[in-house]
Parts: C-alpha cells; sequence; structure tokens
C-alpha cells in the first residue's frame, strides 16, 4: 500500500495543533516584524520625512536589525524543532513499528515542517502589511516627524521576507529531516523519559564554570582599552557563553545533588522529589537555558545601550543653546529680520550681537597648530549670552591675565585643554598658558572651564577674556560679529529654519537649534523603536523556549504530582511545589543575564546609567509577567490531568 505523505503531515499538524500553537504564534510574530522592518526602510514617504542627515543611519539600522531577527529565528527555530520532535517520539515509534522506514519518516517531518513555515510565512505576510500600516504612524511619533504617508508596503520588503524565511524553513526542515536518523527503536518507546546523562567530573566543571564567568566579565572589562578591544571581546565572549553551559550542565546540578545529600532531605518528599525534578530539568535542558540566558543578556545589552546612546544624543541638543547664530553682517541682518518678521508663532524672545575675534590656534597659542580656530570673545559678552541662555552662574575673571575656555566637550572629567598635533600639551584648571599677543609671550592663568555656549556649527573652542585683554587681542585676531537669536516654540521651527537656510543661500555661515533637534530626533527615535520592538520580539521568543521546555515535560510532571497527590499532598501544595520549580527555570536564565549585561555594559554604563537600569527594570516586569502566568497556566493543566 502507498502511504500519502502529504496526507499524513497534514493531519498531523491538524492533531498536533495545541503543541504547535503557541510555536506557529512565535513564528509569526518574528516574521511578521521582519516584513514591518522591511516596509518602513523602504518607505520612500518615510525616508523623505527623515531627512538626508539621519537617512543613512536609519536605513543601516533597519537593515541590520532585520538580520539580526533572522538569526535569532533560525536559533528559535532550531530548538522548538527539536523539542516537537522528541515530544512525539511515542507516535514516531509507532510507525516505525507499523513498517514505515526512516526514510518514509523523516520525508513526513520534513513536510510538517514546511506545511508550517508555508502556513506562518502566509498569515505573517498579511499580518505584516496591516501592521505596517500602525507602526509605520508609531515610528513617525518616536522621530516626531508629521505628515500623510498614505499606505506603507514595498514589494521589496515582501520579496526579501519570502526569500529570506523561504530559506530558513528549508534549513529547519532538513534539521527535522535529519534528526529522526539519530533515534533508536528503544528510544523512541520510552519517549521523553530518557534524559541526558548526568556529567561527568561535575565538580570540576561547576568550578570551570565559575571561574569561566568571572574571567569573561574581566575581560568585558578590558573592551574599553583600544590596543585589548577586539581580543579582550572575542575572550569575554567565549568565556561567558561556555561557563553559562558548564553553570547549567554541571555547576547547579552539583549544587542541587549536594542539597539532596544534607541530613533530613529524605525526610521531606516534597523537597526530595522537587529536587530530583529540577536536577533533571536543568541537566537536561542546560543548552537552552544558555542559550536563552546569552540572548536575553544580548536583549538587556542591546536596550540598554540604546537608552544611553539616546539619551546623550538627546543631551547633545542642549550644546545648541540658540535658536539660531550665524556669522553678522549687514546683508545677512537685513534677510533675516525680514524671515523673522514672516513668522508668528515663533517670535523672537532674545536678539543679541557680540564681537568675537577668531584666529588660528598657532597665532595665540605659542604650542598651538595650524588649523584650529580659535574664537575670543569678551567676559561681558559671555554674561551676556548666558543671561539669554538662563545660565544662571556667571563668569567673573580676576584679573587681565584670567581666562576661561568654552568647550562642547565640557562632559569630560579632566577638563583638559589640548594644545598642538604632533606634541600635545595639556593645560588643566588653574595651570598657567603662554599666549601670544603678536610677537608677545604672555602667561594667562586658566581660571575656568566651561561648556561651550556658541552653537557648535559656527563656532569652536572658545577663550573668554577681560575687556581690557580683548582689546589687546583686537590687533591681532580677525573682527567677527555674531548674533544669537532664541525663538518661541524651537521645537516647531522647521518652516523657519528652512526659509533661513534658503534665504541665506551661501552669504554667510549660520547654525539652528531644530536642525539639532530634527536630526537626533531621527537618529534617536529609530533606536528606541527598533530596540523597542527587536527586544519584544526577542523576549517573546526566548520565554516561549521556556514555555516549550515546560509543556514537553508535562508528561513526566503528571507522574510526579499524581504521586504527590497520593501521598496526602493538597492541591495548594502542590501549586507551591510547581512555583519554586518553575521559578528556578525562570529565574536562572534572568539572573545570569543581568549579569551578563551588567559586565558587558560596564564600560559605558557610567555615561548615563538612568538607562541601564530602566532597561534592566522593563525586562523583569516582562519576565515576571511571564512567569506569573505560565504558572498559572501549568497549574491549572497539572491539575485538571491528576
Amino acid at each position: 500500500m502507498k502511504i500519502n505523505l502529504l496526507n499524513i503531515s497534514l493531519n498531523n499538524v491538524k492533531h498536533n495543533k495545541k503543541n504547535y500553537f503557541t510555536y506557529i504564534v512565535s513564528i509569526i510574530i518574528n516574521i511578521s516584524i521582519f516584513n514591518v522592518y522591511l516596509n518602513i526602510a523602504n518607505s520612500e514617504k518615510l525616508r523623505a520625512l527623515m531627512g538626508k542627515d539621519s537617512l543613512g543611519v536609519a536605513g543601516l539600522l533597519f537593515n541590520l536589525c532585520s538580520y539580526v531577527i533572522i538569526l535569532f529565528s533560525v536559533i528559535f527555530m532550531w530548538n522548538s524543532t527539536s523539542f516537537f520532535i522528541k515530544k512525539r517520539k511515542k507516535e514516531i515509534g509507532i510507525y516505525a513499528l507499523l513498517g514505515m522506514k526512516n526514510k518514509d519518516i523523516a520525508k513526513m517531518m520534513f513536510m510538517e515542517t514546511l506545511i508550517i513555515g508555508i502556513f506562518s510565512l502566509s498569515i505573517s505576510i498579511v499580518i505584516g502589511t496591516l501592521l505596517s500600516q500602525i507602526f509605520a504612524r508609531v515610528f513617525m511619533s518616536f522621530i516626531k516627524a508629521t505628515g500623510d504617508i498614505g499606505i506603507v508596503f514595498s514589494f521589496k520588503a515582501l520579496k526579501d521576507t519570502l526569500v529570506n524565511f523561504s530559506i530558513v524553513f528549508i534549513i529547519i526542515s532538513i534539521r527535522a529531516y535529519r534528526i529522526i536518523y539519530k533515534f533508536k527503536l528503544i528510544e523512541l518507546f520510552k519517549g521523553e523519559e530518557i534524559n541526558e546523562k548526568e556529567p561527568k567530573n561535575k565538580a570540576l566543571k561547576g568550578i570551570l564554570s565559575i571561574a569561566l564567568l568571572i574571567l569573561g566579565y574581566f575581560f568585558g572589562s578590558l573592551t574599553g582599552i583600544k590596543i585589548l578591544g577586539a581580543a579582550s571581546l572575542f575572550l569575554a565572549l567565549i568565556s561567558v557563553i561556555v561557563g553559562t553551559y558548564l553553570f547549567f550542565n554541571s555547576f547547579f546540578t552539583l549544587y542541587v545533588s549536594l542539597m539532596r545529600q544534607r541530613k533530613g532531605s529524605y525526610k521531606n518528599v516534597e523537597k526530595l522529589l522537587a529536587l530530583s525534578s529540577i536536577r533533571s530539568r536543568i541537566g537536561s535542558n542546560a543548552k537552552s537555558l544558555a542559550v536563552i540566558s546569552i540572548l536575553n543578556a544580548s536583549i538587556i545589552v542591546a536596550a540598554s545601550t540604546t537608552m544611553i546612546i539616546t539619551g546623550l544624543l538627546e543631551k547633545d541638543i542642549s550644546n545648541n543653546k540658540f535658536s539660531y547664530v550665524y556669522h553678522s553682517n549687514k546683508e545677512a541682518d537685513k534677510i533675516v529680520d525680514k524671515v523673522l518678521d514672516k513668522y508668528k508663532d515663533n517670535k523672537v524672545k532674545n536678539d543679541i550681537f557680540i564681537h568675537s575675534l577668531k584666529f588660528s590656534e598657532n597665532e595665540i597659542l605659542k604650542d598651538g597648530t595650524e588649523g584650529r580656530n580659535i574664537y575670543v570673545i569678551k567676559e561681558e559678552d559671555y554674561n551676556k549670552l548666558c543671561d539669554a541662555a538662563n545660565i544662571e552662574e556667571k563668569l567673573k575673571l580676576k584679573n587681565k591675565n584670567s581666562i576661561a575656555i568654552l568647550d562642547e566637550n565640557e562632559i569630560s572629567s579632566e577638563r583638559v585643554w589640548k594644545i598642538g598635533a604632533s606634541k600635545i600639551k595639556s593645560v588643566k584648571v588653574n595651570e598657567n598658558i603662554n599666549m601670544l599677543f603678536g610677537d608677545n609671550e604672555e602667561s594667562m592663568n586658566l581660571l575656568e572651564y566651561r561648556e561651550e555656549i556658541i552653537n557648535p556649527e559656527v563656532g569652536g573652542k572658545t577663550v573668554v577674556v577681560t575687556s581690557e585683554s580683548f582689546e589687546r587681542f583686537k590687533t591681532f585676531g580677525k573682527p567677527l560679529s555674531l548674533r544669537f537669536i532664541n525663538v518661541e516654540d524651537q521645537n516647531k521651527s522647521k518652516e523657519l529654519t528652512e526659509d533661513l537656510n534658503n534665504s541665506l543661500h551661501e552669504k554667510t555661515k549660520i547654525s539652528s537649534y531644530y536642525q539639532s533637534y530634527e536630526s537626533v530626533s531621527n537618529v534617536s527615535g529609530t533606536f528606541k523603536f527598533i530596540a523597542f520592538f527587536t527586544s519584544l520580539i526577542f523576549i517573546i521568543s526566548s520565554l516561549s523556549v521556556i514555555y516549550f521546555k515546560i509543556v514537553m515535560e508535562c508528561d513526566e510532571e503528571i507522574k510526579r504530582y499524581s504521586i504527590m497527590k497520593k501521598i496526602g499532598f493538597s492541591n495548594k501544595d502542590i501549586k507551591k511545589s510547581m512555583g519554586k520549580e518553575l521559578a528556578i527555570i525562570f529565574m536562572l536564565p534572568l539572573i545570569l543575564s543581568i549579569l551578563h549585561a551588567l559586565a558587558a555594559l560596564s564600560t559605558i554604563i557610567f555615561l548615563q546609567i538612568e538607562g541601564a537600569i530602566i532597561s534592566i527594570f522593563i525586562f523583569i516586569i516582562i519576565y515576571l509577567i511571564f512567569y506569573g502566568l505560565s504558572n498559572k497556566s501549568h497549574f491549572k493543566f497539572i491539575i485538571e490531568m491528576i
């Protein structure tokens, strides 16, 4: 009799829909979001809204993220395929007993996986297209853009989604095909009773796991050193990955074994059964739990890094203290006044003219370098700008030989003025520096190091001097008038900014707050959008792997809890025992993930610790919610079965 493998495969998918449901949903989420990303990345209207400055960065981020999703999907589906086939060992054993050849069984599993892939891919394309319309608007809110973008759909996104995930499903189907040949008939009928053997030399491997983790964290802390950066990163990754696997495979099983051998453990039946189950679960799932820990750590690192980077980018906007700063001249001033009069919603709040002097570094400093510009302004003009920029602390120079430095890199903890190129001379606060007044050289005291107040695009390193010193420098410097303007509602000054840029076209150099605001909003918004949704996908997928593990081991759990029920344990006792076991399965990867992430972030976390704390806190909350839901549904299922 000829066996119709396609019909059998279709029936198997239908009959196993309860087991496949979570798996298919997770796959659909992965593919749908991948399709959403590509639709957004390839939308010409969205690209136009992002602006030229941030378009390249945004495109790179979307493309990079899409391939990370594919990689994660392969890892997720690779593990999940093994779970489902192991779950169905007895079913496969019956097929073998009835005379089906391994070749036919393997073909059947290949077809099943392919059927699930085709179904998931078809549904995902539809969902992805629909979600693109929603997420495109969400993305616009992230980058603070407005306008009508119409329907967001890209044939390139459709083609790339179909091609990439078709390849993924073919690879996974081949994986399912090959797994069948590894099983022996006795293994198939024992089903899930056969667990991985307890590791040999677990004491030695357990100690080694802790040593490798500590070593990995140490190497991770060296990544900020340029000479050791790449090598230390590689060594950190290898040490942490191997250490994590050995932690689950050997260290924790060793710990549980020692707990079982403690005096009094054998008198507590509940504890004895729980410890046996935990040891079996952790040991047999060591690879999966290690993968989950590493992936979760990656999620936290990516989310935290995004929060840190976007926090710094948004802080960078504050370097633009004024709505507009430009090199003033009669023609430019007339044009600016005319344009400003047209925009009543952006009324002028401050309008300040100051005189500055422009020098090449080697013209004003003995050890200076040709080509670097330095600006000199008067103390009273600086304080006038402070009033307009709402800077409370005014500058008070002691005498004509005192100076202050304004620099956009003021966040540096050293606050050092580095002079020269090949031979850099550093000058710290309260140290003296030799400055040139033509052919004369004079020692000046660096009294303060302050944040730049002139918008970076039209300024640079600025020296603040007394009025007396300014008059002396006047003889040798190039006079340069600067105009500083603040307008109302500067976050909504796009039209005004564009009008000024077009009107002043090449007539003078102008810097605007809104251009920086728009560029930073686009880049930081893209970072946040990608980090949020990618992290969500990764969390759902990694938690699904844990959930699959719980479901796969239900048969063994039912037997154990049936014994507990028969010897007098109440449902409350069973629920308590179950909660503790699941807590260990969920919390061990969580704790290790956080430790790994903190070690990886150790070199940058000081830049903005709030971002890392928020990311970790959100991750923990999501994890705890999923644990609570899993515990509740698992308990309900077990109680119904016993």
